[in-house]
């Protein structure tokens, strides 16, 4: 019996050692980041009527955080530039510069994401993807993009034979189709083209200029 209460016990103390570890250390270090402005004063005050970084996503935007969740985008799609020392993100024009946690602090989820199949989207809404390629590509990938594993969605969309108001043409099966977005879609879409570090942080600058790949 004794045995039996000093292995909970252990059990214990470790669950809770792991606890404020990763949960009361993580407040402490970054609990208190609020936006700044991308340069301070020398006395590391924020100077009068700057603009202030990160911003919060558009409504809608918010939105489509919550289905870009519920369709498993996070399992593929990380939303972190690493470091130089980590690894060759912005030469891969995934960033301008690495991500930093004040990158994160306004997000009511934050989907950095925990495999990186495909490339990284902290920065998509910088790159020259139009919004109705970005519908292409959620509702076939692999009409755009040659040998993705990327999982298509055809059920956020109608599809017609027929161009009509609000449809965007798009190929399936070597055959050009046209598909109309649903609130969802619009949602997710939005999102993705909100998703952008373009800007300095005191504890971040940026690198180079990013370009498109």
């Amino acid at each position: 019996m004794n045995n039996i209460f000093k292995f909970s016990f252990f059990i214990f103390l470790t669950l809770a050692f792991a606890w404020l570890a990763f949960v009361v250390g993580a407040k402490n270090q970054y609990g208190d980041l609020e936006p700044t402005a991308e340069s301070l004063e020398e006395d590391g005050s924020i100077p009068i009527d700057a603009e202030l970084y990160p911003k919060s996503l558009p409504g809608i935007a918010q939105q489509g955080a919550k289905d870009y969740l519920s369709l498993g985008c996070v399992t593929c799609h990380t939303q972190q530039v690493r470091a130089e020392k980590s690894g060759f993100d912005v030469e891969r024009g995934w960033g301008k510069r690495p991500s930093v946690p004040r990158d994160y602090i306004l997000q009511n989820e934050v989907l950095l994401g925990h495999n990186r199949v495909g490339p990284d989207l902290a920065n998509i809404g910088l790159r020259e993807y139009s919004t109705e390629w970005l519908h292409q590509h959620l509702f076939m990938p692999q009409t755009l993009v040659d040998g993705s594993i990327c999982q298509p969605s055809p059920f956020l969309y109608d599809v017609s034979d027929e161009p009509s108001e609000g449809y965007i043409e798009s190929k399936s099966d070597d055959k050009t189709i046209f598909i109309k977005p649903s609130f969802r879609a619009n949602r997710l879409v939005a999102y993705l083209e909100s998703l952008k570090q373009d800007y300095e942080l005191p504890e971040s600058h940026l690198v180079k200029q990013m370009t498109k790949t």
